[in-house]
């Protein structure tokens, strides 16, 4: 039985080694992903997305976001949010990963809570790209934002509707500002 049991630390040792202790927590992790057909260059729209400086233009709770520098995990950004009429700092993430059509914004493993955040841009045919967000966070960060944790299926169909509404409004910002061209 004592074999077992440092069995059993050793492997989450390992576990927490390697994935770092906000993957130990899935069962409180939240996924939401959405996509949306967007008429648009998809350097344009991938440029347009990735600079978080425009994300106050498309995402309505978005109160600002300030970009930061840190020489142990780089460039990324820190946003503040409206959220009961009152501005809350939620999180800095910073860029994990980046190509030419997909940038990905993650919380250091010093966080209190897990976020990350990678946007998308896929190159259809007609002048049309494939714009999909993928969520995946901690489900205790709603403390941040309420008196207490908002239970995770409440969480992702919340975040879900949210996320719907602002790619909408992305569409529509981006489509105008192609017509005008």
């Amino acid at each position: 039985m004592n074999n077992i049991s440092h069995l059993l630390k050793l492997i989450l040792i390992i576990v927490i080694t390697n994935f770092g202790f906000h993957q130990v927590i899935a069962q409180q992790l939240v996924i939401v992903e959405h996509s949306i057909i967007i008429k648009s260059e998809k350097a344009y729209l991938f440029d347009f997305v990735s600079d978080v400086l425009n994300d106050h233009k498309w995402r309505e709770q978005v109160d600002s976001m300030v970009i930061v520098d840190s020489e142990i995990y780089g460039k990324g950004a820190t946003e503040y949010l409206r959220v009961n009429k009152k501005k809350q700092n939620i999180t800095t993430t910073y860029i994990t990963e980046q190509t030419d059509s997909s940038i990905t914004f993650t919380t250091p493993d010093t966080d209190e809570y897990y976020f990350q955040a990678r946007r998308t841009v896929v190159e259809m045919d007609d002048g049309q790209c494939l714009f999909t967000t993928l969520f995946e966070f901690d489900n205790n960060i709603t403390k941040k934002v309420a008196p207490f944790k908002i239970p995770k299926l409440m969480t992702k169909l919340a975040t879900k509707s949210t996320l719907k509404k602002e790619m909408k409004a992305l569409k529509r910002l981006i489509e105008k500002a192609h017509n005008k061209t």
